[in-house]
């Protein structure tokens, strides 16, 4: 991590729809990695109460472009729509571009790290979402073979004691000498 990076957390609604694209990127190896990108606009209006008028007033809304990466991309493209109440949090950063009047200009984004549905005024449904099975070890139990009980009960039984000749480790060769 850099010094002076600014974190923040952010609450507001969902300004567009998400959009999805994959980053390809050479490195100097010649490898080319692939990382799902989804990118979406968060508007956060503050809002105040004016004692003089006795009501909440809506102050000036600040937009925000959200960047997710990764997992976290392939879960925003699938949750989160126009109009969806969220809270992000991640690194702030600027980033300046031309506009298509030549004008320079400066938006505000915030590389996320964590994205979340805001549940103040609305419900949410979790799906967790599995990550691709490794590779199974030998001797390892597998996923949904049975009980976990019965698997560790069959390989840390106790039912008998192990011969002297049957020392697969070897570390019982000195002591029997």
């Amino acid at each position: 991590m850099m010094s002076n990076e600014t974190f923040v957390t952010i609450r507001g609604y969902v300004g567009s729809t998400p959009t999805v694209f994959n980053n390809s990127a050479n490195r100097d190896t010649g490898e080319t990695l692939t990382t799902k990108t989804t990118v979406i606009r968060v508007g956060v209006t503050p809002r105040y109460y004016s004692r003089a008028k006795r009501e909440f007033k809506d102050g000036n809304t600040a937009w925000y472009t959200v960047r997710t990466y990764g997992s976290l991309a392939d879960n925003v493209a699938q949750s989160v729509e126009k109009g969806t109440p969220v809270l992000v949090r991640g690194r702030l950063t600027a980033r300046a571009y031309e506009d298509k009047n030549k004008v320079m200009r400066t938006e505000q984004v915030i590389l996320a790290d964590s994205l979340g549905i805001e549940l103040t005024y609305g419900s949410a449904s979790f799906t967790k979402k599995s990550a691709m099975p490794l590779e199974t070890i030998p001797g390892e139990p597998q996923y949904g073979s049975g009980p976990v009980e019965d698997v560790i009960d069959e390989q840390f039984s106790t039912s008998r004691e192990p011969e002297p000749e049957e020392d697969p480790a070897g570390v019982l060769t000195n002591v029997l000498t």
